[in-house]
C-alpha cells in the first residue's frame, strides 16, 4: 500500500471505520480554517505545533485528499522520526524534519494517481462528478450547515410568534453575521452581497453584515507567513524577514477569502498591502456550490418562481472561484489603472499590483492611504459617487470587464480626494453584444419606446 507520512501526534479521527486527517497548525487555527469543512470529532484534535517545519504544500495536499475519501485507516502511518522532532530543534534538525517530509509528495502522487482532480475553475459537470461519489462528504457539510442554522432560524421564528420580532432584531442580525461566519467563504460572500440591499433588510442587519466586508474571524499569521515563504522562496531566499523589513503580527483586515496586512519591502522601503489566501478553499467553495445546485430547483418549484436560479448559480460560481486565483486579480486591476489613464479619468484609482512580489496565494499591492467611502465626512462624497458611477459606466460599456464586487469596503476615499476601487478579484466579462444590448435598452427607455 502506499504510506501517507503522517505526524504520529497529528490530527486524527476514527470515525465508522475510517480515518480521516487534518493538518492544522493548532487547535484554534482548526476552528477557523477546516480545510473542506471536514467534519472532524473535537476530541480528536491535538496540538500540531511541531509540524511548522513542514510544508505547507505537503499539509495541503495531505488534507485536501481527507475529503476525496483517498485516505485510510491503513494508509496513515506515523512516522516516529518526525514525532521526535519538533520545530524547537536546532535548524539542522528542522531541515532534516522538512526534506523528510518533503519526501511525502511521492507517495501522494502515488495515492492520488487516478484519481478526480478539481481544478482551479467552476465546471458544473466536474464538480457534480466529484461530489456525486462522496455522499458522506456532501451529507456531512449539509448536515453542518443545517444544525449551524437551526438555532438562528428557530430563534426568529420564536421571537415573530412572540411578538418580540422589533425587541430582539440586533440580536438576531448578530446572530446571523456570527452564522454566516461560521459556515465559511461562500455564506460570507453571500452576506457581503446582502449587506448594501437597503431594499431587503433593516438597519440592524445592514449593520452587522457590512462586518462581513473586512472583520471575519482570521486566520494564523504563522500559517500565513509560511504560504508567503513556499510561494516568494524560489524568488527570494530568506523568506519573509528577508522581503520585508516590516511583517505585523496580526492583519488590518480579514475578509471571505483572505487577510491583508499592511507592510514594508525591504529592498525599496515601499509600504505595501499583502493579501494571502486563505488556506484550502476550492473544495470547500466548490462542495457549497455543489448543494446549492441540489436546493435551488426546489425553491425554484415550492415558490413558483420564473428564473433561473441554476444558472445565477453557476454564473456566481464561476466568478466566485475566479477570485482565488490572485494573478487574475492583479491583471484585472493594471487592466482597470491602464484604462481609467487613457481616458484621463484621473480621479479614479486602484492600488498597482507588484507583479515581482504576487503569486495565485499572495498578492502585494501599493499601500493605499484613504477612509472608507460610506465613513467619510470630507464634504465630497457625492462628488466621489459621481466618479464611481463613470467608473462603472466605463467598465459596462466601454471596456467590458466590470467589477462586480462594489461594496463600501472596496470603496476609498485616498488622502489627496481620489476614488480608490479595490478588489478586482470579482469581475463579470460583458460582450460587445450586451453592451450595444444595454444600450439600446437605454435608448428605448428614454424614449418610452416600450413596445421595442
Amino acid at each position: 500500500r502506499n504510506r501517507v507520512l503522517c505526524h504520529r501526534k497529528g490530527l486524527t479521527a476514527y470515525r465508522k471505520g475510517r480515518y480521516k486527517v487534518l493538518l492544522e497548525m493548532s487547535y484554534s487555527t482548526m476552528q477557523q480554517s477546516i480545510v473542506g469543512r471536514t467534519v472532524v470529532h473535537r476530541g480528536a484534535v491535538r496540538s500540531a505545533a511541531s509540524l511548522q517545519p513542514l510544508s505547507v504544500k505537503v499539509k495541503s495536499e495531505l488534507s485536501s485528499l481527507v475529503g476525496k475519501r483517498l485516505l485510510r485507516g491503513r494508509d496513515v502511518h506515523a512516522l516516529s522520526a518526525v514525532g521526535r522532532r519538533s520545530a524547537g530543534r536546532s535548524s539542522q534538525s528542522s531541515r532534516r524534519v522538512t526534506v523528510g517530509a518533503l519526501s511525502v509528495r511521492k507517495d501522494l502522487d502515488s495515492v492520488r494517481k487516478g484519481a478526480e482532480e478539481l481544478p482551479l475553475r467552476y465546471d458544473p459537470a466536474i464538480s457534480e462528478a466529484f461530489f456525486s461519489k462522496r455522499p458522506m462528504m456532501v451529507a456531512s457539510r449539509a448536515i453542518e450547515i443545517f444544525g449551524l442554522s437551526a438555532n438562528w432560524g428557530l430563534g426568529v421564528w420564536w421571537d415573530k410568534k412572540q411578538g418580540k420580532e422589533d425587541e430582539n432584531k440586533a440580536l438576531r442580525a448578530r446572530q446571523l453575521r456570527n452564522l454566516l461566519a461560521a459556515l465559511g467563504p461562500t455564506f460570507i460572500k453571500a452576506g457581503q452581497a446582502l449587506s448594501i440591499r437597503v431594499d431587503l433588510f433593516p438597519e440592524e442587519y445592514l449593520k452587522e453584515l457590512r462586518q462581513l466586508q473586512d472583520n471575519v474571524p482570521a486566520f494564523s499569521t504563522a500559517l500565513a507567513r509560511e504560504i508567503i515563504e513556499e510561494d516568494l522562496l524560489p524568488q527570494w531566499r530568506g523568506g519573509v524577514n528577508a522581503l520585508f523589513e516590516e511583517f505585523p503580527e496580526k492583519p488590518i483586515a480579514a475578509a471571505s477569502l483572505g487577510q491583508v496586512y499592511r507592510a514594508r519591502l525591504r529592498s525599496t522601503g515601499q509600504e505595501v498591502a499583502v493579501k494571502v489566501q486563505r488556506p484550502g478553499m476550492l473544495r470547500g467553495i466548490l462542495l457549497d456550490l455543489y448543494l446549492l445546485r441540489l436546493v435551488v430547483p426546489i425553491l425554484k418549484k415550492r415558490g413558483d418562481l420564473n428564473t433561473d436560479l441554476v444558472g445565477l448559480v453557476d454564473e456566481w460560481g464561476c466568478r466566485f472561484v475566479d477570485e482565488l486565483c490572485y494573478l487574475k486579480e492583479a491583471a484585472n486591476a493594471s487592466q482597470f489603472q491602464a484604462a481609467m489613464v487613457e481616458r484621463k479619468l484621473t480621479g479614479l484609482c486602484t492600488a498597482t499590483p507588484l507583479a515581482e512580489f504576487t503569486t495565485e496565494r499572495v498578492l502585494t499591492t501599493e499601500w493605499i492611504n484613504g477612509t472608507r467611502l460610506d465613513a467619510s465626512d470630507a464634504g465630497d462624497e457625492a462628488r466621489l459617487c459621481g466618479l464611481a458611477l463613470n467608473a462603472y459606466l466605463v467598465m459596462l460599456l466601454d471596456t467590458g470587464v466590470l467589477h462586480a464586487d462594489p461594496h463600501p469596503g472596496n470603496l476609498l476615499r485616498t488622502t489627496d480626494g481620489k476614488l480608490c476601487i479595490l478588489d478586482f478579484g470579482l469581475v463579470t466579462p460583458i460582450t460587445q453584444d450586451q453592451q450595444y444590448s444595454i444600450i439600446e435598452y437605454i435608448a428605448h427607455l428614454i424614449s418610452e419606446n416600450y413596445e421595442a
